[in-house]
């Protein structure tokens, strides 16, 4: 099994979470450029190929410069032919390469381009201006034409991508690519082997749990052909306490051959034809010296190679070849395949190193899936099949996608705003191996002053660090491992130096003090996820042994005694005691003793126990960051700050140009498309006649001649401005015309829709009178009124457009009858919104209600207290009287009945001897009150009680209620509420304001319930979808008091949290029941705790929230266990 590390990768999923980031990644290679976007937005694939401006998956990597304008992708690829010492293409294989190099690469690709040699000694492109860019310049306008394509494709602006290498791309390339990268404004995540890129994507659907798997990956691209040996498996995990399976593969080799491609097939082909040109022109005539020439054969026999791979005989043909001669042949694929015998051997190279290095047998890898255009020839597939005895070979992944969509996931992955599912562990491995070598004074350089930093296919990402004895600066050298495997265009094996310095002052600083060891450098290294080496930092380490002076501990006047007869063999040893500390010691000792030795009580006990010090030999490290100084030549430098700049500089002003390029072709074209439409209409319309005059018409047809005989003479090569005002001159002509020949159908097309909607408004009017008698008579009058006034405002327009002729100024236009029609509809409809008002009920007389209710009251009561109160009695508090009433007015959707405050004491009564019915009936309270305004009784809670006869009743006093006995404290339509209350036996009055009430909110859409303050225990039931017909209330809420609850515990939030309202802000407040349970204010530390009635239809993750207080809060409802907690921002 594999080790369990790595990158962990993830699959994109439909059911993600929303988010607005977008990631791309770029598989930039030497004649195509794919882009993949991975995007969240709604209505888009999670991951897809972005289309360029001619709606093709991949673009051309050229670049071209003509008459100062830069073209890139399909542009460029128009100029080819034409001008082929003006497009620059494998643009990605000249970064970091000398320029001797780089020359012989393009001819021998027959790519004409000028190249120059810079300070560096790297090639640099010269445009045909003059103007020379460097190679990383020029990727960065690829690269930057990618992340433009990305964004078009995506609609959002992208910043972080991951861009993908051949694994033959060595530290200089790499560095060279992000440097390109940082110039077009990219942030890259990372950069990725192309070969781990299809690994990727081959893995991530599949499931490895079973069985591992070795699996090769074959590329032939346009310019190098690789093999990689990638191992798939899979290891168990924890994951939310559950055990899980996850697949990983690992990149176990890859082997390569960078110099031979697609490009060389098609080479050889050239080759033969340009042969055969040859022969028919004669006279030792040679068309390879001719650009043009080989740029068109070149275009053609890239469409032959494609006809043979699927015939067995292909045309050739190219008209005016050179000096207007066409060349027309003939190849059959039998022949083409003999011109390409070598390199059918040649491609099997990288396949056989890599089973030779890996000691594994063809019979023993579980697939070869090809990847790269060139794959699809089927001589190299038959070539494949013979040598690993295969019947087919495996082509489960698009050869030309599956690199950028493999990078795609990489990028998603390693991206922070995407959220990601399935998972795949990735762990890539170094391409080559690299070494360090140092130099300096009192080095040797032998064998022994290089060591192996990083061996090859080490796992990537890593850090790493070294350390070795050495008091003096000195340099650094990185290199590369073996001669025999060096990235092309390199001939020296180092490829970074670094000065080390302020070694020796360090050494000088320390020297005075006793140094227990020699000094020594350590050296920080990393291996970045892009696969750059680095040194990142240094310092030395410098060890000081020095006696210094400690405290002994807790050191008492027996110890400090025995101390002082310590025998000279004992001070030797790795600790000496402080003669002076010793002798103040004994001395302050002798005076706090008595005679017999015991410790006078007169004396401080900490003088008896002052410390005693000691000297201690104890060893310091020194840490001392030194400094480094990269000093590396030649390609694979760092690009300076001031050459970053400067190529910015250069980068942005041609983006510029670029810019009014394409305003001045859009505002060309506007102008060009307006004169041919409006010469067509002008020629082609009947009506337009009707509506204009014949000289109107003529002029304008002079103006349109007279500006587009400037378009194609003197304005070509006017710029945007030019082309935008002679528009809008055209526009101010014609525009009114084609107002006109609009309005000659829209205008009464709006008038009769109009005069129907007039017609149709006498019916609704009508309709008032029998079906909305309650709407008042002026409302009516308000809209028959405006009827009116817009069917006289219609009568006199149309008049006087009957009295002008067609080709004036019309007097009225359609957007004005719509206008007003509109503003006649919406009177309408606010007036039919009108709802019928609610009939007013009479109230009973207060004196009536309570007279009859007291009566009852007292006659009950007296079975509990053998006493007779008088409902005259005088009421305390009753000043709060007309706040009750006010809450009950006729309209008000307040809940009626409200409990109006909680002041003053409470009592708790228990009542054993009355029967379950009685505890419905008031009992007197202590102080004599009126039993109608003081008490409500509620039946115990227990139904075990009851069934055993030990029914009890709890009996709440509640001071300035307007009460009476059994009653239901709720609106008659919705829900009744019932208050408990459990108080203290002397319990505290209320402190959170002068009121608490009950009300329910008028779109019942809410259940607020009673602020318990200081009330010891206080429950608030809201009762759902009561049956009114039942005989007692308090029977038919009793199946909703029992022991089974489920407790919402909420001991993160505030206090007020249980004690305030609970909110039902979703779904209709009928269908849920909420139960509050507060706490003592007298011991705020008391943990809140909310219930929920197990009748309730509250569901899983219910929002149960209050407001005001620290914003919302969501608690996850789960019976009978803890709660997930998750917070929202307030509202």
């Amino acid at each position: 099994m594999l080790p369990r590390l790595g990158l962990v990768i993830c699959v994109l999923s439909l059911t993600l979470i929303h988010s607005d980031s977008a990631v791309l990644s770029i598989d930039l290679g030497s004649e195509w450029l794919k882009v993949a976007v991975v995007n969240l937005k709604p209505g888009q694939a999670p991951i897809s190929i972005a289309i360029n401006e001619m709606s093709k998956r991949k673009s051309p990597s050229l670049i071209a410069f003509q008459s100062g304008s830069r073209l890139i992708g399909e542009e460029a690829a128009g100029l080819i032919a034409r001008y082929p010492d003006k497009v620059y293409a494998h643009i990605r294989d000249l970064i970091a390469k000398p320029y001797n190099h780089s020359k012989q690469k393009l001819d021998s690709l027959y790519l004409p381009y000028d190249i120059v040699e810079d300070s560096r000694g790297m090639a640099a492109i010269k445009v045909d201006d003059g103007t020379v860019y460097s190679v990383e310049e020029m990727l960065a306008m690829i690269l930057s034409y990618a992340l433009k394509l990305a964004e078009f494709h995506s609609k959002v602006a992208i910043k972080d991508a991951v861009i993908t290498v051949p694994p033959y791309f060595g530290q200089a390339d790499r560095k060279g690519l992000l440097h390109a990268a940082q110039l077009a404004g990219i942030n890259v995540l990372s950069l990725i082997n192309e070969h781990s890129g299809a690994a990727l994507q081959y893995g991530i659907d599949k499931n490895f749990s079973n069985e591992s798997r070795d699996v090769v990956f074959y590329d032939m691209g346009s310019s190098s052909t690789y093999a990689a040996l990638v191992h798939y498996s899979a290891y168990s995990a924890k994951e939310y306490g559950k055990t899980v399976s996850i697949n990983q593969f690992q990149v176990r080799d890859v082997r390569w051959n960078p110099e031979l491609g697609g490009q060389d097939v098609e080479l050889r082909l050239m080759e033969w034809c340009a042969d055969e040109f040859n022969k028919q022109i004669g006279n030792g005539f040679d068309v390879r010296k001719y650009p043009k020439a080989m740029a068109k054969l070149k275009k053609q026999v890239k469409r032959t190679k494609e006809v043979l791979s699927a015939n067995t005989i292909a045309p050739i043909s190219v008209e005016s070849l050179h000096d207007d001669r066409d060349f027309r042949s003939t190849i059959t694929r039998e022949k083409f395949e003999e011109l390409c015998e070598d390199l059918w051997e040649k491609s099997l190279i990288p396949l056989k190193d890599l089973l030779a290095h890996s000691g594994l047998k063809t019979n023993e890898i579980y697939a070869v899936e090809l990847i790269g255009g060139a794959t699809r020839v089927p001589r190299l597939q038959a070539k494949l099949q013979e040598f690993l005895a295969r019947q087919e070979l495996d082509k489960h992944l698009d050869a030309d996608e599956a690199v950028v969509l493999g990078a795609a996931l990489h990028a998603a992955n390693l991206s922070d705003g995407i959220k990601l599912n399935r998972k795949l562990g990735m762990i890539d491995g170094a391409t080559y191996g690299y070494v360090l070598e140092l130099d300096g004074p009192d080095f040797v350089k032998d064998d022994s002053s290089k060591q192996v930093l990083v061996q090859r296919m080490k796992k990537v990402p890593c850090k790493m660090y070294r350390t070795f004895i050495h008091n003096k600066d000195f340099d650094v050298s990185l290199a590369y491992e073996s001669v025999e495997l060096l990235p092309l265009g390199v001939s020296s094996l180092a490829f970074a130096q670094y000065t080390v310095s302020s070694l020796a002052d360090a050494s000088e600083k320390y020297s005075s003090r006793n140094v227990s060891s020699p000094v020594k450098a350590n050296l920080h290294f990393s291996l970045t996820r892009s696969g750059v080496l680095t040194l990142d930092r240094a310092e030395a380490i410098i060890e000081v042994s020095e006696w210094v002076e400690v405290p002994k501990k807790n050191l008492t006047m027996e110890n400090s005694t025995a101390s002082a007869n310590v025998s000279l063999e004992d001070s030797a040893s790795a600790t000496l005691t402080v003669e002076g500390g010793l002798k103040n010691s004994s001395e302050e000792t002798n005076e706090n003793l008595h005679s017999n030795g015991v410790i006078s009580n007169a004396s401080n006990t900490s003088a008896s126990r002052r410390d005693v010090t000691e000297m201690k030999l104890k060893k310091q490290t020194f840490r001392v960051p030194l400094k480094v100084i990269e000093k590396t030549v030649g390609p694979g430098a760092s690009l300076s700050k001031e050459y970053l700049a400067d190529a910015m500089r250069k980068l942005e002003e041609l983006d510029k140009k670029d810019a009014e390029r394409r305003r001045t072709a859009e505002s060309k074209n506007n102008l060009e498309g307006y004169i041919y439409s409006t010469r067509e209409k002008i020629e082609s319309s009947d009506e337009l006649e009707k509506i204009s005059t014949s000289e109107e018409r003529e002029s304008f047809i002079r103006k349109l001649e007279e500006v587009q005989e400037w378009l194609y003479m003197d304005g070509e090569d006017a710029t945007a401005s030019e082309f935008e005002e002679r528009l809008e001159m055209l526009k101010a002509i014609g525009d009114h015309i084609f107002f006109r020949l609009i309005e000659l159908t829209a205008r009464p097309a709006a008038v009769e829709l109009a005069r129907r909607y007039l017609g149709e408004l006498q019916e609704i009017v009508s309709g008032w009178g029998s079906n909305k008698s309650w709407i008042p008579k002026d409302r009516i009058e308000e809209v028959l009124n405006k009827a009116d006034e817009f069917r006289k405002w219609l009568d006199e327009k149309e008049n006087a457009l009957n009295r002008i002729p067609a080709s004036s100024t019309p007097v009225f236009t359609s957007d004005e009858v719509y206008g007003k029609l509109v503003d006649l509809q919406a009177k309408v409809a606010s007036v039919n919104r009108i709802s019928e008002p609610k009939p007013k009920v009479e109230k009973p007389r207060k004196n009536e209600a309570d007279g009859g209710e007291t009566e009852n009251a007292s006659s009950s009561a007296s079975n509990f207290t053998g006493e007779d109160y008088s409902s005259n009695q005088e009421e305390p508090g009753n000043s709060n009287d007309s706040a009750t009433e006010e809450t009950q007015t006729e309209g008000d959707h307040s809940w009626s009945g409200l409990i109006h405050a909680f002041g003053g004491g409470l009592a708790k009564y228990t009542v054993d001897s009355l029967s379950f019915t009685d505890c419905q009936r008031s009992v007197p309270y202590a102080d004599g009150s009126p039993i109608s305004q003081n008490l409500l009784c509620l039946p115990s809670t227990s139904a075990r009680r009851r069934a055993h006869g030990k029914t009890k009743c709890l009996c709440q006093a509640a001071r300035h209620t307007k009460l009476k006995a059994g009653d239901i404290v709720g609106s008659q339509d919705a829900q009744d509420l019932r208050v408990r209350m459990l108080s203290k036996s002397n319990p505290l009055p209320c402190t959170h304001g002068p009121s608490a009430t009950t009300s329910r909110s008028s779109d019942a859409k809410a259940v607020t319930a009673l602020q318990s303050c200081d009330l010891g225990h206080g429950i608030v039931h809201a009762l759902p979808n009561v049956d009114p017909s039942a005989d007692d209330p308090l029977a038919r809420a009793n199946s909703i008091f029992s022991d089974d609850k489920g407790i919402l515990q909420c001991p993160d939030l505030h206090l007020p949290c249980c004690s305030k309202a609970a909110r039902v802000p979703e779904g209709p407040s009928t269908g849920n029941v909420a139960v509050v349970q507060g706490v003592s204010l007298r011991n705020p530390s008391d943990s809140p705790s909310c219930h929920l009635e197990p009748h309730a239809r509250w569901t899983e993750d219910q929002l149960f929230a209050r407001p005001a207080i620290n914003g919302w809060k969501r608690m996850a409802w789960r019976r009978n266990s803890a709660p997930k907690k998750t917070h929202f921002p307030k509202k």
